[in-house]
């Protein structure tokens, strides 16, 4: 498909050379709709792979999980990133998992502490964080072909004050991409939280008649 759309896209580069400055409008829109078809293409492909994946024994329901999914496209490539919910009835049986399609395939990424839906934003980052005893995680990624990006991190644990009482001690700590303290990723958080757009996502059960209707 990118061999086809380079050759097309020369042919409209050509085509504009003989024709002059008169031919602009014509080859940046028929370049557009090329590229409009390859991803509409290519979103359809990733819709079926989704759809194999959604199939998997792993994911059909039971006593302990009632499975949800939803597509959303995460990182503004035109393609949507499939999430998967568990939907545990209890903590250890729930999880999330969020698979991106990248060359020909859909790929799970590994996201740590994603057990609940994380919180997607509109700008390509997403959220995901989990507390168990006593120990707290935070993490901020972005999809990047085909894998993970991290972009801001908290880990930190609680435990006995040096005067008495609960104290909270940071085990890792990064804002964007760079080694840093507790108190900057806190306002670095805040701060993110309250200026971008949050994604809005529905969820399906996985069915065989909502994975027809909704992934295509």
């Amino acid at each position: 498909m990118k061999k086809r759309l380079s050759f097309i896209c020369c042919l409209l580069v050509i085509a504009f050379l003989v024709s002059g400055l008169s031919g602009y409008s014509f080859v940046a829109e028929n370049i557009s709709h090329v590229e409009a078809a390859s991803k509409k293409s290519k979103n359809k492909k990733a819709m079926a792979a989704y759809k194999k994946v959604l199939e998997k024994s792993k994911y059909k329901n039971s006593s302990y999980n009632k499975f949800k999914f939803a597509t959303y496209d995460i990182n503004g490539d035109g393609v949507k990133e499939l999430l998967i919910d568990s939907g545990g009835e209890y903590s250890a049986a729930q999880y999330c998992e969020i698979y991106t399609y990248y060359k020909g395939k859909a790929r799970k990424l590994k996201a740590e502490y994603l057990i609940y839906r994380p919180i997607v934003f509109t700008n390509g980052v997403f959220s995901c964080g989990f507390a168990h005893t006593g120990g707290y995680y935070e993490n901020y990624y972005k999809i990047k072909k085909g894998k993970l990006q991290l972009v801001s991190r908290h880990y930190y644990h609680d435990g006995p004050g040096p005067s008495g009482g609960l104290a909270f001690y940071t085990d890792e700590c990064v804002v964007d991409g760079l080694s840093s303290t507790a108190d900057a990723f806190t306002a670095w958080r805040n701060a993110y939280d309250s200026t971008h757009t949050k994604a809005k996502i529905s969820y399906h059960n996985n069915s065989k008649s909502c994975r027809n209707k909704f992934l295509k």
